[in-house]
């Protein structure tokens, strides 16, 4: 879009909303309006065990990999231009790694010295979910029978253009593919292909 971008108030002209795979503000954004909830239902603050899996394992994920890019960095390797996170690309990158590796590992069963073939490892995409569900920056990752992810979430986010430059990506919520978050351990329905 060329020209004005804001009305004569100030406020923008169009707003842009999409889904995009994964937003780095997703997790402490959301824990913090189901916090809000909770603390509106209950008088008490939540146990560990009833903090929501599909909010705090993935929030983990997210603050795993910061740590590995700051670790890297002070270690003095050159990540290039700095990670942006909020694009999601760096997420998915790990997170489609992480799936790889917890694949791999699962069909290890020979020994650490066997190496799996790929059907060996295709055969594993099946069993990534419930206690072998793989704990993604970008939400939890249970692949179906036929591999696809299951109920995997999506950022709604808003572009902001900037005033004085480059936009930005602007966390809005959640959406869900099933309209609800992921069941308890991620465990798919028997029913779903």
């Amino acid at each position: 879009m060329t020209g004005d971008r804001s009305g004569e108030d100030g406020t923008a002209k169009v707003t842009v909303q999409y889904a995009a795979p994964a937003h780095p503000d997703a997790w402490n954004t959301e824990l913090a309006r189901w916090n809000k909830q909770w603390d509106t239902d209950h008088d008490r603050k939540p146990t560990a065990e009833e903090l929501p899996q599909y909010l705090t394992e993935p929030k983990t994920a997210l603050d795993t990999l910061k740590k590995r890019i700051e670790t890297t960095r002070r270690e003095g390797t050159s990540l290039g231009s700095a990670p942006d996170l909020e694009d999601s690309r760096t997420m998915l990158v790990y997170d489609g790694l992480v799936t790889i590796g917890k694949a791999l590992h699962q069909t290890q069963s020979g020994g650490p010295e066997a190496v799996p073939g790929l059907e060996d490892v295709g055969g594993q995409w099946s069993l990534l979910q419930s206690r072998h569900r793989v704990q993604g920056t970008s939400g939890l990752i249970c692949l179906t029978s036929g591999g696809n992810a299951y109920d995997k979430p999506v950022a709604v986010v808003d572009l902001d253009p900037g005033l004085a430059g480059a936009g930005k990506l602007r966390f809005v919520g959640l959406g869900w593919p099933t309209g609800r978050e992921q069941p308890k351990n991620c465990v798919i329905p028997s029913s779903t292909p």
